[in-house]
Order: structure tokens, then C-alpha cells, then sequence
């Protein structure tokens, strides 16, 4: 994925919708994941490979954050492994919970009708987060304030 030319929001944004058709294409890697967690991912654990799976993404995620928050468009209290985590659960909650969500809210996660409209919205979804940040803001303490101090 060549994203070194493109503005950090738009590396941004491909990067969200690439792993999105990813996750589409390949029903059983979030098949394998869900296993592999309810084992407490025991054999990823023993696996000599566990770096090499992660690193290429991260990698990549690393340097559009870096870019962005050396130009002043992404917040500074947001890291790769944040980003990642947020892209990740869009994408494997459309596979891993269809059918449930489907029985429940009668919309199917994968229907070909709802998948441009799911595609923009990871996109949408994760440069919004990070490139503003929230006007309410949360304390240790739970209470929410808005950043006026109101």
C-alpha cells in the first residue's frame, strides 16, 4: 500500500477502507481471530510469527499518524496501536456479528446495498476522531465538561 504521497487524512482514510475490503474479502481471518480469542489466543501466543503479522499495518499507520501530527492536522494524544484498534473493531464487528445484528435490528452488516455506505463511513469515522477532538471532554472523576468550563 503506497500512501507516502497521499495528505495524512486521505493515507488515513485508504488505509481505514483497504482493511475494510480486507475484512470483507476474508470472512474466515475474522472467523480465526474469534477462535483464536476464545482460546485467550493461546496459540498466537506460542506463534514465532507474532510480530510479523502486526508490523506491515502498524508500520504503515506509525508513519501517516507521525506525518499528521507533524503537520498539526491529527490530535497528539491518539497513537497508531489507538487508530488501529478503532479501524479493527468497525471491521471485524461487520463479519463477526451479522447475523446476530441482523436477527436483532433486521439489517444484514454485509448486504452489497449497505457496503459503500459502510466503506465511507470507517473512513469518515476515523478521520473525524482523529483530526478533531470532542467539545465534551471526560474526567477521572466521570463528570463531563465542556471545553468552555461550563
Amino acid at each position: 500500500m503506497d500512501v507516502e504521497q497521499l495528505e495524512p487524512a486521505a493515507a488515513l482514510r485508504q488505509l481505514a477502507e483497504l482493511t475494510f475490503d480486507h475484512h470483507e474479502a476474508d470472512p474466515d481471518f475474522v472467523r480465526l481471530v474469534s477462535i483464536e480469542n476464545i482460546h485467550h489466543a493461546e496459540h498466537l501466543r506460542r506463534s514465532q510469527s507474532r510480530e510479523v503479522l502486526s508490523a506491515p499495518a502498524l508500520d504503515i499507520l506509525a508513519r501517516i499518524m507521525e506525518r499528521g501530527k507533524t503537520a498539526g492536522q491529527f490530535r497528539e494524544d491518539l497513537d497508531a496501536l489507538d487508530v488501529h484498534m478503532i479501524i479493527s473493531a468497525f471491521c471485524v464487528f461487520r463479519g463477526a456479528n451479522r447475523h446476530t445484528f441482523e436477527a436483532i435490528f433486521g439489517r444484514d452488516l454485509l448486504a452489497p446495498s449497505r457496503r459503500d455506505h459502510l466503506r465511507t463511513m470507517i473512513g469518515d469515522l476515523v478521520v473525524a476522531h482523529v483530526t478533531t477532538r470532542p467539545d465534551l471532554l471526560s474526567t477521572d472523576d466521570g463528570a463531563v465538561y465542556r471545553e468552555t468550563g461550563v
